[in-house]
């Protein structure tokens, strides 16, 4: 009897969960959580809400940054316009906290101001600017009118079909593809379609065989010499892992058919994250444009590698597997209530 008991509560929460459509937490768990938040945590919140109050929505049809140097194209307008992401996640968490409607209501305001206006380019380099927009749909979804529903449904259906389209299509397993599942899985789970994300749990699958070495490099180490080059590698595959482990799926121990795994990857780039070990980066690039973004001064592009640029990959990794706690707990010390509540932190 005991037996059977446990078979069916595990049964239960496999269906609550799958029937769940948020990418990292539901509008009741994020409420829950606002209800205990230290005086710190919830002052600083505000004054981040605060803060974006001010901002007038900057929807476009289109944003396009990938491959343009400053104030080349429309990378400077594109740039300003992706400002609105965080500020609409930033109001969602001050909504969170306060209750204040003003927050609520400008955060629907810029949301629904994209949704009306944007058209995918499915440019997965460009198009990660609207990963803060999922963690403020999910805390509002509680509260979305009728058309607003409509529409974010509409908007991940289709980004998450176009993007896993793409990942099934693609001959490289560079950033780029670690990009496309990221998306296509905070889209996919955003919707709540399970067959969209089983689809989009094969195409992480795949990435990590076709990504990750024996030795547990990555792709892009070796064609750009950067460990830039292994975090923008490695941190969509971890968002998406977490994405998962936020409905109770566990993608982190997912081992590909060439014995890959995240945890592998992470491990070794653990040791310079740590300080142990230190690397020059894009001294032996084999990417031309890496040298021109190096010419224009770009940061990041030169020098020693900053082990702070993995700060959010470990914090998020160390929500997945405690042994990445210690990096974490250094590269950062006070995580960001947003950050805490995406991770399912207290």
């Amino acid at each position: 009897m005991q037996r059977l008991f446990t078979i069916a509560f595990v049964l239960l929460l496999s269906v609550s969960a799958r029937s769940q459509n948020f990418a990292f937490l539901n509008s009741k768990e994020a409420a829950d959580a606002c209800k205990i938040v230290a005086q710190g945590r919830r002052m600083q919140a505000i004054a981040m809400a605060n803060s974006a109050m001010s901002l007038i929505p900057h929807a476009r049809r289109h944003l396009h940054m990938q491959g343009l140097l400053p104030h080349k194209g429309i990378r400077d307008e594109s740039e300003t316009a992706a400002r609105d992401f965080p500020a609409a996640r930033n109001l969602a968490v001050g909504y969170c906290v306060t209750g204040n409607p003003d927050y609520r209501d400008h955060a629907l305001r810029i949301l629904n101001a994209w949704l009306s206006m944007y058209r995918p380019s499915y440019n997965p380099i460009d198009e990660r600017v609207f990963i803060p927009l999922y963690l403020a749909a999910d805390i509002l979804r509680a509260s979305f009118p009728e058309d607003t529903e409509a529409a974010w449904q509409a908007f991940n259906t289709d980004m998450a079909q176009n993007y896993l389209a793409q990942a099934d299509s693609a001959a490289s397993a560079d950033n780029w593809q670690s990009e496309r599942v990221r998306l296509a899985t905070l889209a996919a789970f955003s919707t709540g379609d399970w067959g969209l994300i089983d689809h989009a749990q094969s195409a992480y699958t795949q990435q990590l065989s076709n990504n990750i070495r024996s030795n547990g490099t990555v792709a892009d180490y070796t064609r750009h010499d950067a460990l830039r080059a292994v975090v923008e590698d490695l941190d969509p595959l971890v968002m998406a892992a977490l994405a998962a482990h936020n409905h109770g799926v566990n993608w982190y121990g997912i081992a590909a058919s060439t014995g890959a795994n995240l945890g592998m990857a992470i491990g070794w780039l653990a040791p310079y994250a740590s300080g142990a070990r230190s690397h020059q980066e894009y001294v032996n690039s084999e990417d031309s444009f890496d040298y021109a973004r190096h010419n224009a001064g770009e940061p990041g592009f030169s020098g020693t590698w900053n082990p702070g640029s993995s700060a959010e990959l470990f914090l998020m990794a160390s929500a997945l597997d405690r042994q990445w706690a210690q990096i974490a707990t250094v590269l950062s010390p006070h995580p960001t209530l947003w950050q805490r509540m995406m991770l399912g932190m207290p």
